[in-house]
C-alpha cells in the first residue's frame, strides 16, 4: 500500500445530539461543505430506530437508471434482429427481450443497492442504533481522516446544546504479528543458558533459500510507526487529548527511521540472503542471527544493550560458531 493511499484512510467522526432535529441541520451543513458520506440515527421512546441517510435515495435513482439503460440496450439488440415493425406492433417474441434487459437491470442495481445500502458503513449504523439510548441521535460521518477538522470544530459549536463528539482513526493491523508476549525476564546466568541450548538445539539447512521477508517486515513496520505517528498528530489538532505514551512516540520518532535506514543501509538484500537460514522451527527458513536477536529480546523483557547482547553472543559461541557475516549483522 502507498503513502498516499494509506493518508487517505478514512475516520469516522461521531456527534451525540440531544436534539434530533439539531442532527438532522448539523447533517445538512456537512452535506453542503461537501462531506456527503453522513447519516444520522435515531431512536425513539419506544425503542423504534430511524436513519436518516441522503444516501439512500442516490441508490435507488442508480436503480432506477440502471434498469434504463440494461433495457434500452436490449431494445437496441431487439431492433437490429427483428426491424421496428415487431416491436411497435406489440410482438412477444420482439419485448421479450427488452423486458429481459430491464429486469437484470434492476437485479443487478439491487445487487448495487444491497452491497452498498448507506453511505456509511452498514455495521456503524446498525451498532449506534442498538447502542443509542431513548430519544438519543446519533451524526456519523467517514470521510478521510485528514478532513475530519473542519466537521469536528463545526459540530462542537453546532446548536444550543453542542454534541458529544468524538474521532475514530482507521485501525491498523500489526505489521509484525507473531510478536511473542513478555514472560518473566531471565537474569543474566538463566540467559546465557538459554543461548547455549538454542546452539545445541539449532539446525542448520545450507540449502535453504531466504527470501526478503524480514526486509519487508522492516519496511512495513517503519511505515506503520509514521501512519501511527500521522494519527496522533491529526488527534492532537482535532483536540483529541492524548496520553504520554502517545506523546513519547512522537518525540521519538526519529530513532525508529534512524534504526529502519541502519538496517536498510547495512544489511543489504544479497548480504542478507548469504546468512545461515534455520531449517527447523519456530524459525524455519530464516536467519539464524535473527532467531538469536528475537530469543534475546523476548527473554530480556525487550531491554537490550551492548552488555547482554555480547554475554548472549559469547554464550551461544561456546557451544556453536557463527559467521563472520553473522556477527557483522548484530548491532554493537
Amino acid at each position: 500500500m502507498s503513502k498516499t493511499s494509506m493518508n487517505m484512510e478514512a475516520g469516522t467522526l461521531i456527534g451525540y445530539f440531544a436534539e434530533r432535529d439539531e442532527a438532522r441541520i448539523a447533517l445538512r451543513e456537512l452535506q453542503r461543505r461537501g462531506f456527503r458520506r453522513a447519516a444520522w440515527v435515531h431512536k425513539t421512546s419506544d425503542g423504534e430506530v430511524h436513519i436518516g441517510d441522503p444516501f439512500l435515495w442516490r441508490r435507488a435513482l442508480g436503480v432506477t437508471l440502471t434498469a434504463i439503460v440494461f433495457g434500452g440496450l436490449a431494445g437496441v439488440a431487439s431492433l437490429l434482429l427483428h426491424g421496428p415493425v415487431p416491436i411497435l406492433s406489440g410482438s412477444l417474441s420482439a419485448l421479450v427481450p427488452i423486458f429481459a434487459g430491464g429486469l437484470i437491470g434492476t437485479l443487478w442495481g439491487g445487487v448495487w443497492i444491497r452491497r452498498s445500502k448507506y453511505g456509511v458503513e452498514r455495521r456503524l449504523l446498525e451498532d449506534h442504533g442498538r447502542w443509542l439510548v431513548s430519544e438519543e441521535t446519533v451524526l456519523i460521518l467517514q470521510a478521510p481522516i485528514e478532513t475530519l477538522r473542519f466537521p469536528a470544530a463545526a459540530l462542537r459549536e453546532s446548536g444550543d446544546i453542542p454534541p458529544a463528539v468524538f474521532v475514530l482513526h482507521p485501525k491498523r493491523e500489526n505489521p509484525i504479528g507473531d510478536v511473542r508476549s513478555l514472560g518473566v525476564p531471565l537474569s543474566p546466568a538463566q540467559t546465557q543458558e538459554h543461548a547455549q541450548r538454542l546452539a545445541m538445539d539449532h539446525e542448520v539447512d545450507p540449502k535453504t533459500r531466504r527470501n526478503a521477508e524480514l526486509l519487508r517486515r522492516v519496511e512495513n513496520a517503519h511505515q506503520w510507526v509514521h501512519q501511527v505517528c500521522l494519527s496522533l498528530s491529526e488527534a492532537s489538532r482535532l483536540e483529541q487529548g492524548t496520553p504520554p505514551t502517545a506523546e513519547w512516540i512522537l518525540d521519538n520518532e526519529y530513532v525508529v527511521e534512524s534504526n529502519a535506514r541502519d538496517v536498510q543501509m547495512n544489511l543489504p538484500r544479497h548480504f542478507y540472503q548469504e546468512l545461515p537460514a534455520l531449517a527447523n522451527e519456530p524459525y524455519r527458513g530464516l536467519p539464524r542471527i535473527y532467531g538469536l536477536a528475537k530469543e534475546l529480546v523476548s527473554f530480556a523483557e525487550w531491554r537490550v544493550d551492548r552488555e547482554n547482547i555480547l554475554s548472549f553472543i559469547e554464550a551461544y559461541q561456546s557451544v556453536r560458531t557463527l559467521t563472520i557475516g553473522e556477527l557483522w549483522a548484530v548491532p554493537q
